[in-house]
């Protein structure tokens, strides 16, 4: 099954595209169980691997650039696995690609832990984040097609609540095993090898509707044309996490603020993820999603707008930036329900490469972009960037919806 080629927007109920099938319900509760534990422990393993990276690259006298460059193979591996995990899923079945995948990232934390060489780093972490992008793509793809229509968007912030939980224990974690020696790798490899047993245990209640139609490169791209309120979406989201959670510290300090308030900020936007992911699920099985997301949007427009506004006052900022974090991760879930909604087996499959693809994207473009934007406009050209991406995307939603009623 292809994707549509005329214009596909976001529906205000739970409607088909043209050309899909509706996704079915009545998805079991263990297996989906199943896909959240598994990436619930694959988040808690790359949380570790991030900062021990970073560390050791610090401490061996690595600069800047280097360390920069060696944290963007996540994006290029991102940008990679979505556009090939379609076609690897529909010749060998969920459950193969992500215990593989488990195994992959395990194995390859084991060899980064027995290498002392920048380059061997670099190629280790690509490895690992290729396989770490396997499992979010496995997992979501089974939440998505599995979940009952009526309550996916529940799924979802389920989904949402247990991955952020993951995401903050790993470096809990390492501060408790240090980053010498043996110890952080071989727990990051422990407990990325646990992920596959979830996967093995719910197995047979994967959804197994994939594999009529290997898909191509171009395929999965070709969703960034028939449903781009989506997929840009998407993109805004990554913009905000990676630009806000690279750049919010520098923002502070430039600013006046304390080293110790500046990084505190940081915590605050995955807090928020967290507190808000479940009423976002939610909201996108009662609601219609387009209103949802340009509520998510107009919050990202307005943090932009405040956060120059509100630097001096800490309270205030500490607020924003905590309903940021909850508003803003809607652009992500939205999608996913949408996408549930309009597609099903192959097409889902590729619809899911498109929103891997659209992370990594905007992964990429994060530092890049707003890291020069501080550079013209000094350190409110951060808030100001994003503010300005959001207007865009406002932008394009209006359109998608006139485009609909016309």
């Amino acid at each position: 099954m292809t994707p549509p080629t005329g214009p596909c927007p976001i529906s205000t109920t739970t409607m088909n595209a043209p050309g899909s099938v509706p996704s079915e319900a009545g998805g079991n509760a263990v297996g989906l169980l199943c896909a959240i534990l598994a990436v619930t422990l694959a988040g808690f393993g790359i949380s570790l691997t991030h900062p021990l990276f970073a560390v050791l690259m610090e401490r061996k006298g690595y600069s800047g650039l280097e360390i920069g460059l060696s944290s963007s193979s996540l994006a290029i591996a991102m940008l990679a696995g979505g556009l090939l995990m379609p076609r690897v899923v529909a010749r060998t079945g969920l459950i193969p690609i992500m215990a593989a995948a488990a195994a992959c990232c395990s194995s390859m934390l084991l060899i980064a832990g027995a290498m002392d060489d920048y380059f061997g780093w670099i190629a280790a972490r690509f490895g690992f984040s290729l396989g770490a992008t396997a499992l979010f793509f496995g997992s979501e793809l089974w939440i998505v097609s599995g979940a009952p229509a009526a309550r996916r968007g529940l799924w979802l912030g389920i989904y949402g609540l247990l991955l952020s939980g993951g995401f903050l224990s790993g470096p809990l974690l390492l501060n408790a095993v240090g980053t010498l020696g043996w110890a952080p790798f071989l727990w990051a490899a422990l407990i990325m090898a646990c992920a596959a047993l979830p996967v093995l245990i719910g197995g047979r209640h994967a959804p197994r509707n994939f594999g009529s139609a290997p898909a191509s490169v171009l395929e999965t791209l070709r969703y960034f044309r028939t449903d781009p309120s989506l997929i840009w979406g998407v993109v805004l989201y990554s913009v905000f996490e990676f630009g806000v959670l690279g750049l919010l510290p520098v923002w502070g300090l430039r600013i006046g603020l304390e080293e110790g308030v500046a990084i505190a900020l940081v915590a605050l936007v995955p807090l928020g993820n967290m507190l808000l992911e479940m009423p976002m699920g939610i909201a996108s099985d009662r609601y219609p999603r387009r209103l949802l997301m340009m509520i998510c949007a107009s919050g990202a427009l307005l943090t932009g707008l405040l956060m120059p506004v509100w630097a001096g006052w800490e309270v205030g900022l500490t607020g924003l930036l905590l309903v940021a974090g909850g508003v803003v991760v809607g652009l992500y879930v939205l999608p996913l329900a949408e996408f549930g909604a309009r597609y099903t087996g192959d097409a889902l499959s590729r619809a899911n490469g498109a929103v891997i693809v659209g992370y990594g994207l905007g992964a990429l473009l994060a530092p890049t972009f707003l890291g020069q934007a501080m550079d013209i406009a000094g350190p409110h050209g951060l808030p100001w960037g994003l503010a300005a991406l959001a207007g865009v995307y406002l932008v394009l939603l209006a359109w998608r919806g006139r485009a609909r009623s016309a």
